[in-house]
């Protein structure tokens, strides 16, 4: 797939998986003896992970972090399950009126809930990058957003969102915004999967990966967005 292409050609492999679920990509790169941050806020997903981490033997080339990631650093948030057929996969949000989360997040789940403080990249990753992947169910531009000095200021040569339709119109970094700053900041917009005849979800005929700029409509964007940092030399680090 494209992140283990990303990274099986890469001269420094170091690879940032925020949202890194039961660890699959991680682990990946891993084996192909990349450095490894990974952050992962749902305990059930954090367990099975430092598992098996340790039952390959990459205890010193993957740093797990029990965390959200986001755009403001030590706030308390809650994730749930997104779905009763995938039970790795959360949504973050702060918690509901009403609730009353604990004082500080503990190692297991509060009656199916999991509450944990959210960290900035920027606070965690202060080098160069190979790869970026994000899969945060809708959370991807905060993410990227407590990117920015990580950025504009060290060379991350690609990085790989889902853009989902719920993502494209986020109160507080929606989809047109984010696109905008990526471009802004040298990276190039393309379709992680480019195929002929692809079609939008209203049926009208996908566009080309060379074609994906942030003035589009974004109802033609496809769920997996790939973005090249085309001049690495610009984001060295005085």
């Amino acid at each position: 797939d494209a992140i283990k292409s990303i990274l099986a050609r890469s001269g420094s492999c170091r690879f940032v998986d925020v949202g890194t679920n039961i660890g699959y990509f991680s682990l990946a790169a891993a084996a192909l003896g990349c450095r490894v941050v990974s952050f992962e806020p749902m305990s059930r997903n954090v367990r099975k992970v430092v598992s098996s981490i340790r039952r390959n033997g990459f205890e010193g080339q993957v740093s797990l972090y029990h965390n959200a990631v986001g755009d403001v650093p030590g706030q308390l948030v809650s994730v749930r399950q997104t779905a009763p057929t995938n039970a790795g996969n959360g949504q973050i949000s702060p918690p509901a009126a009403g609730t009353r989360p604990p004082a500080e997040p503990g190692p297991e789940e509060v009656y199916g809930v999991d509450y944990v403080r959210t960290v900035l990249l920027d606070g965690v990753i202060d080098h160069d990058v190979e790869l970026i992947k994000i899969d945060v169910e809708g959370f991807e531009g905060q993410v990227l957003a407590g990117a920015r000095t990580l950025l504009c200021c060290r060379v991350v040569r690609h990085v790989i969102i889902e853009f989902r339709p719920e993502a494209r119109n986020q109160p507080g970094c929606p989809g047109r915004l984010m696109l905008t700053w990526m471009e802004g900041a040298g990276y190039r917009i393309s379709d992680i999967n480019p195929a002929p005849y692809r079609t939008a979800p209203d049926g009208s005929p996908m566009p080309s990966a060379r074609t994906l700029s942030a003035s589009m409509d974004l109802s033609k964007f496809p769920e997996n967005l790939l973005f090249t940092l085309l001049n690495p030399s610009r984001h060295r680090a005085p």
